[in-house]
């Protein structure tokens, strides 16, 4: 009886609108990869791919806790004028960190040459105007599980999707697709999508003064110490894509980013469970069992499927150019497992507003993952990169279970 009930939930509509969204979305992907690859090859795709990690990694460290905060803010309010205006703060708030972040990655840009020997630089120096915009787009997420408004998350992510999509698909017919292009490309999206978040939300900004200083006082009880646990685990998690280029070269980064399709699948998988059921989080002791078991039957068959077919799903995508070797292939498969197995728990843990919990997990995954990738990358590459983050995540599953346990007794 477990799952027919399970099936007729408001969890089982919700996750499977945003799961089944993401799973579109990575059909359009899967149709936009070789386009990409064997135009670009593995030189300019692994430029492509370091562009995106530099941009993404430096975002980390522009958050401050403030996203995170309006999360848990969003799901413990009752009123929707109060959600607006919590909205209306949160862009406020993420628009004056983009200014910051920019700024941090045009000073970068003028080393990056150097330090990774490629012209990423460059193209870092093009995008900045469009990079204010980066943080505002992260908010989506937060503000979606929130207000549990999982349509609204499913449109906000979808629209710029697929018309990145189709600006992919007119580039390659028109024969202007190319390493430059790409990288506007994605700039501009940032935003399109800050334009739709705003269509879709609906920010208020009235008594912004007094919301602003709530989310403000809040963030130094919850939301920081997230933050402390993001940069410590996230950052040093996605270290592995400076590190790669470093020792390996940009190549064996491509293929990493390629690989890892498969774990960011599974785990898309386990953060749509998750994100469907966090604003009941709030009010809970405990996560349903049967929630559990579906996303552990889930994890497991997509580990076994990427384990056993993956090799051969990529080569048919990518074409003969990319060999991409099964000592990658393995490690990313148990690795998707491991990551997706977690999230149940940490959502739990952050909906119910323990920061200093999450704060003190992600410490124990950086430590991890530091000792990982010092060790491994320089010896196995791309392969060895992928293995620290199975260790660092399967550590982050053990500290998410002790601290669940702590709540649920």
């Amino acid at each position: 009886m477990v799952f027919p009930e399970l099936f007729r939930s408001k969890t089982f509509r919700q996750t499977t609108s945003l799961f089944g969204s993401d799973l579109f979305l990575l059909g359009l992907s899967t149709v936009t990869a070789p386009i990409v690859t064997r135009n670009l090859g593995p030189l300019d795709y692994g430029i492509l791919a370091l562009f995106l990690t530099i941009t993404r990694f430096a975002l980390n460290f522009f958050n401050f806790g403030y996203l995170f905060t309006v999360g848990v803010m969003l799901a413990e309010s009752k009123s929707e004028e109060e959600q607006r205006r919590l909205i209306g703060s949160s862009f406020v708030i993420a628009l004056l960190l983009g200014l910051s972040y920019a700024s941090c990655i045009f000073l970068f840009s003028f080393f990056a040459d150097s330090l990774f020997d490629t012209s990423v630089g460059k193209l870092l120096r093009i995008v900045v105007p469009f990079l204010i915009f980066y943080p505002v787009y992260m908010l989506y997420p937060q503000i979606g599980k929130g207000t549990n408004r999982i349509d609204s998350m499913v449109y906000t992510r979808g629209i710029p999707y697929i018309l990145r999509f189709l600006v992919i698909v007119i580039l390659w017919i028109t024969g202007s697709l190319s390493l430059l292009s790409l990288v506007i490309l994605e700039a501009v999206i940032s935003v399109i999508s800050t334009g739709i978040m705003y269509h879709i939300f609906k920010p208020s900004f009235s008594a912004l003064r007094s919301t602003t200083q709530r989310l403000m006082n809040r963030n130094r009880e919850v939301g920081f110490h997230i933050y402390i646990a993001q940069v410590a685990a996230q950052s040093t998690y996605e270290l592995d894509g400076i590190m790669i280029p470093f020792f390996a070269g940009p190549v064996q980064l491509g293929y990493y980013r390629l690989a890892t399709i498969f774990s960011q699948t599974m785990n898309g998988f386990s953060i749509s469970l998750s994100t469907s059921q966090f604003r009941d989080y709030a009010h809970k002791n405990h996560i349903s069992g049967k929630t559990l078991l579906v996303n552990y039957v889930v994890l497991a068959a997509g580990a076994s499927g990427t384990i056993f077919l993956g090799k051969y799903i990529l080569g048919i995508i990518t074409g003969a150019g990319f060999e991409i070797p099964f000592s990658l292939i393995l490690p990313v498969g148990i690795l998707g497992f491991v990551h997706g197995a977690y999230q149940p728990y940490t959502h739990f843990i952050n909906a119910r507003g323990k920061g200093k919990w999450i704060r003190n997990i992600g410490l124990v995954t950086m430590a991890v993952n530091i000792i990982g990738n010092f060790t491994l990358i320089p010896v196995y590459g791309a392969a060895g990169a992928a293995w620290a983050s199975v260790l660092s995540r399967g550590s982050g599953y053990i500290a998410n279970m002790y601290y669940y346990r702590r709540i649920k007794s």
